[in-house]
């Protein structure tokens, strides 16, 4: 195992309203009302070889009024990804 410096997760309960819109700007949105989240490097994005910095997010559906989607971070230099635990917030909870 080797340091790693981009931390993945994904992110939960993403409304349906933005995951139907299916736009950068829909996801921004909702993610300006979530300021840890919306300080994020990147995200899974469906196209981005032809589509470059204007593909769309990659939304996975579960239920019909959730969307989730995988949002990466820079880690801080000289903090793995693996040792982070993220804080509890049901609005990034995937699990069960």
């Amino acid at each position: 195992m080797h340091e790693h410096s981009l931390l993945s997760i994904p992110v939960c309960h993403i409304p349906a309203r933005v995951v139907n819109a299916g736009t950068r700007e829909a996801l921004a949105d909702i993610l300006t009302s979530h300021p840890a989240v919306a300080q994020h490097e990147s995200y899974v994005t469906t196209g981005a070889f032809s589509l470059g910095s204007e593909a769309p997010p990659d939304y996975g559906i579960y239920n019909r009024d959730r969307g989730e989607l995988t949002i990466n971070w820079q880690m801080p230099r000289g903090q793995d990804s693996r040792a982070w635990q993220p804080e509890t917030n049901d609005w990034l909870t995937c699990g069960p």
